[in-house]
């Protein structure tokens, strides 16, 4: 017996949507650097949502509520730079000058690492720091692309909190009537655990960063501020930007002082690393998110395989809404 050979119809409608999942795709491709900064704005909006509610539900009207709001931003961010910029620019305009010298200071450790057989070591932590470095650089410019999409990205942010009723509105008459809650649902959920996120990794930045200052000023390691806020900043990016900022202070200590000094800065990243990553990321996420440290760790190791750096950053806050959307999918279905 012959077995019935199947045939497999290729109809025009089949052919013409093949095409047009492969245009949708091309173009998703295209405005992946804009899909980012709208990305980043609606991060910023569910941070601030809940402070400009605040103000409403204290009969401030919502434009004056949003303008208060950010007002305040700009004056509490003004008083900091103001307070820390001019130290910060003195430290890093001295480190840059005395750079030479700590390349000097360095060399010996060099011909140590080479003569011990660890060159390939040392090489292979250059090239991985080296590619650190350019990552960053490529995943700054291709979010925020200068200063015009920083202006960009407040500027929107500003203008969609003012109308997040009227988003809202416009949303509900394109929605069936049966979907309308339980959408509405996932999206005001999905904006809290974002929000929450944000606050929460700012919170974490603002902590290390503090921490980190007062032990270097402890053990006298100079350019304190400069690799506080530096430690601070590396904070967004999970692991990497925390070891990077570790093994700077490390050489900075190393170049300045000695081994001994340098061999205390280390043993103080390893213990602040353990409390962050035992105590601050698990409990901070956990309740910022409702995510399971598991979870969390789970999704900025997919994250960083997927979309490097920049995956790692987002990883958390879309997990978090994707949690979301399997809570309110069976009453979605219904």
């Amino acid at each position: 017996m012959h077995t019935p050979v199947q045939r497999i119809e290729l109809t025009t409608w089949t052919m013409v949507r093949f095409f047009i999942i492969l245009i949708g795709l091309f173009l998703l491709w295209r405005v992946l650097d804009i899909l980012g900064l709208l990305f980043v704005v609606l991060i910023i909006v569910a941070a601030l949502n809940p402070a400009v509610t605040w103000f409403v539900r204290q009969g401030i009207p919502r434009p004056a509520s949003v303008t208060l709001l950010y007002l305040l931003l700009i004056t509490a961010l003004a008083v900091i730079f103001s307070l820390i910029l001019p130290p910060l620019i003195i430290q890093l305009v001295t480190f840059t000058e005395s750079f030479p010298a700590i390349i000097q200071r360095l060399t010996p450790l060099y011909s140590f690492l080479v003569e011990s057989g660890a060159q390939q070591v040392l090489s292979s932590l250059t090239s991985q720091l080296s590619v650190f470095t350019q990552g960053v650089f490529s995943t700054t410019v291709q979010v925020f692309g200068g200063i015009v999409s920083v202006v960009t990205i407040f500027v929107l942010s500003f203008y969609l909190l003012l109308d997040v009723r009227e988003a809202r509105n416009t949303l509900i008459t394109l929605l069936p009537a049966n979907k309308v809650k339980p959408i509405l649902a996932i999206l005001s959920k999905t904006s809290d655990k974002i929000g929450h996120w944000l606050r929460g990794q700012i919170t974490l930045s603002i902590i290390v960063g503090f921490v980190t200052f007062i032990g270097l000023v402890v053990l006298n390691v100079p350019y304190a501020l400069a690799l506080a806020v530096i430690t601070g900043l590396l904070e967004i990016v999970p692991f990497i930007g925390a070891i990077t900022a570790g093994i700077l202070a490390i050489l900075v200590a190393y170049a300045a002082g000695s081994i001994k000094l340098a061999a205390f800065v280390l043993i103080f990243y390893a213990i602040v690393q353990q409390i962050e990553g035992n105590f601050l990321v698990p409990k901070i996420m956990q309740s910022t998110t409702g995510l399971s440290p598991v979870v969390v760790i789970i999704a900025l190791a997919v994250g960083a395989n997927l979309a490097g750096i920049a995956g790692a950053i987002i990883a958390v806050p879309l997990a978090a809404g994707i949690s979301v959307i399997f809570q309110e999918w069976p009453k979605l279905r219904e």
